[in-house]
């Protein structure tokens, strides 16, 4: 596992809007999914995963949370995801709220260079 910026900074944006929905939700505004709001900040996926946690004082405590659960535990483990971005905001409680987002970035095409046409006589 890697750290992104790209995921940090979707993280960041997505525990903003939490903050001011006041809840904890996968739906981001105008009810964009995760791969609207990757697309939108242009993380380019082949997979994604997200964890949200709200209360949590500590990383570690966020992450022991995700562990107590199958779903969030699943999606620590997940061998599809290859780089990470955490955010964490005070929510409206002053509580920490945590957003933890996963991806593996879409194989780029390699470069194949084509040769430069002979110059003719």
């Amino acid at each position: 596992m890697r750290w992104n910026d790209t995921l940090a900074a979707l993280a960041a944006d997505h525990a903003r809007w939490l903050v001011e929905l006041g809840d904890l939700s996968h739906t981001g505004p105008g009810g964009e999914d995760l791969a609207k709001r990757a697309d939108r900040v242009g993380y380019l996926y082949r997979s994604l995963g997200e964890n949200l946690a709200h209360g949590q004082r500590t990383p570690q405590a966020a992450v022991v949370g995700w562990l107590r659960s199958d779903t969030h535990c699943a999606t620590l483990f997940g061998p599809q995801y290859t780089e990470a971005g955490v955010s964490c905001r005070p929510a409206r409680d002053g509580r920490p709220l945590w957003v933890l987002e996963l991806g593996r970035p879409r194989a780029m095409p390699a470069y194949v260079p084509t040769a430069a046409p002979l110059p003719t006589r």
